[in-house]
């Protein structure tokens, strides 16, 4: 599968905000494999209505996107907030010196929160480049990477990595 930076289109996006309005928030968001559910523009709807991520397998062959990053899912706005669990990024690999299973961008307010999650084979498995917002990682793996682990994370714990980055014990 190849990373498309637009693989979701705007009345897709449209269908998913109506359905917010007539039906409320659900509290998870369970996705399948679709890199459409992974996308910024995706994840930006459900970051801003405050919907956790849950259950989904992230993998690319390695195309940078239109910013120049391959990144599999990312916080890459102000005062957004995406809690994830249970998902695998693999294989996030490639030219660009920010490849990232799972990425939180230096934006005022980004919160990432990912539990029980998996980073297998990325140049970054868990990136942190926020010094305003917050990375939070519990119970998580990374195996086979770069840096398993990148940056600071907050209250984290039980984590385990290959080569020693893992914050907490």
């Amino acid at each position: 599968m190849q990373l498309i930076t637009a693989v979701i289109k705007p009345h897709q996006l449209d269908a998913v905000k109506e359905a917010l309005v007539r039906h409320g928030k659900p509290e998870i968001f369970n996705t399948d494999q679709g890199s459409q559910f992974t996308c910024e523009a995706f994840t930006g709807v459900l970051a801003t209505a405050d919907i956790r991520i849950s259950n989904s397998i992230l993998r690319t062959g390695g195309t940078l996107g239109s910013n120049g990053y391959v990144q599999g899912l990312r916080v890459n706005a102000p005062t957004n907030k995406i809690t994830v669990w249970n998902t695998i990024a693999y294989d996030w690999i490639g030219p660009a010196d920010h490849t990232s299973g799972f990425y939180c961008g230096d934006y005022s307010g980004a919160v990432l929160i990912a539990y029980n999650c998996t980073a297998y084979n990325c140049l970054y498995g868990f990136h942190n480049e926020t010094t305003t917002g917050t990375f939070t990682a519990v119970n998580c793996l990374a195996q086979d990477s770069f840096a398993c682990f990148y940056g600071t994370f907050t209250a984290s714990s039980y984590n385990c990595s290959d080569d020693g980055t893992h914050p907490g014990t």
